[in-house]
């Protein structure tokens, strides 16, 4: 969840989106484990970043993001006390000693994307270090639901590695996820247009039950890894996002 959200979310306890627990599980997996550092640029709430420290895919964490006050740090500082996530307003503020990074759904959110992407390539990453992008896919589908979240567009795997190889990172697998939830977006962007509905909200303040939750999530989970099986042989499956897997090169 992004700082926006966060601010329209009516309880710090308000239950996950089976989009987030989803896709915190997708980029799990895309990342790996036994990192030394990682990064997550464009922390929001730091959901994704204390699931994964929880689940001891790093040594250590750094969450950055300009939306963060010393108020906001300190907040989640005792949310996840215990945890070795350090917290900073921005990369100026980081060493480029990160053996991974990521990018999670951050930079359809800048005007100029391809700056961000430098800039934390440069002052995050050392060389050699993996790099994880996910963005929401196909500018078709750009809705409500984007201007909601103050996104600028959305993109398909070929613009989204073709940024990658832009700033000199080698591509190890990129690809799309959430095919399922390709004809709900179609049905509600048809609804927007023919004014049947407003999209006022968007991920927070889920009110789904915990169980109704759990069953979306791996309804998704097993999305995941269909698209991602049939990404191994070369057949890519669109979906509602979109990821890239990169590697910075030595200098």
């Amino acid at each position: 969840m992004d700082i926006t959200e966060l601010s329209r979310t009516t309880s710090a306890q308000s239950l996950r989106h089976p989009w987030e627990t989803a896709r915190v599980r997708v980029i799990r997996f895309l990342l790996g484990k036994n990192h030394q550092h990682l990064t997550d640029v464009g922390a929001g709430d730091a959901f994704v970043i204390e699931t994964l420290a929880q689940a001891g895919v790093a040594n250590r964490y750094t969450a950055i993001d300009t939306a963060y006050t010393p108020q906001l740090i300190q907040q989640l500082q005792q949310r996840i006390a215990g945890l070795p996530v350090a917290f900073l307003q921005t990369t100026s503020s980081a060493q480029p000693h990160s053996d991974a990074a990521m990018l999670a759904d951050v930079i359809e959110h800048c005007e100029d994307d391809a700056a961000v992407l430098n800039d934390t390539v440069q002052t995050v990453l050392q060389p050699g270090g993996t790099l994880l992008i996910t963005v929401p896919a196909f500018q078709a589908l750009f809705s409500q639901h984007d201007q909601l979240l103050l996104h600028y567009r959305r993109y398909t795997r070929k613009q989204l590695v073709k940024l990658c190889r832009e700033q000199n990172l080698e591509v190890i697998s990129s690809g799309y996820f959430f095919f399922t939830l390709l004809p709900p977006r179609l049905i509600r962007l048809l609804g927007e247009k023919a004014g049947w509905w407003k999209t006022t909200q968007s991920i927070d303040n889920w009110k789904g039950s915990p169980v109704f939750s759990r069953i979306i999530s791996s309804i998704l989970w097993f999305d995941f890894r269909v698209s991602h099986a049939f990404s191994r042989i070369g057949i890519h499956l669109p979906g509602l996002s979109c990821y890239c897997l990169c590697k910075k090169r030595p200098s």
